[in-house]
């Protein structure tokens, strides 16, 4: 099973992936890692600028993480 490897949890506070540890944070969820890299690094442009295409393009990826 892979989602169950027993090593995960040196690192994952789920036991499972996707996991980002960054400065002693672990987090655990995909739609999350992409918030925090967005907060933590603007300047990649994550997320678009103008909040409505922001909106539009949270809405969507939420969507496809639920579907």
């Amino acid at each position: 099973m892979a989602n169950h490897n027993r090593h995960f949890r040196e690192f994952s506070p789920t036991g499972k992936v996707p996991v980002l540890v960054d400065r002693g944070i672990a987090i655990w969820e995909s739609l999350a890692i992409l918030e925090y890299a967005a907060e933590r690094y603007p300047e990649a442009g994550l997320w678009p600028q103008k909040a409505s295409e922001r909106a539009v393009a949270r809405a969507v990826s939420h969507e496809m993480h639920a579907g």
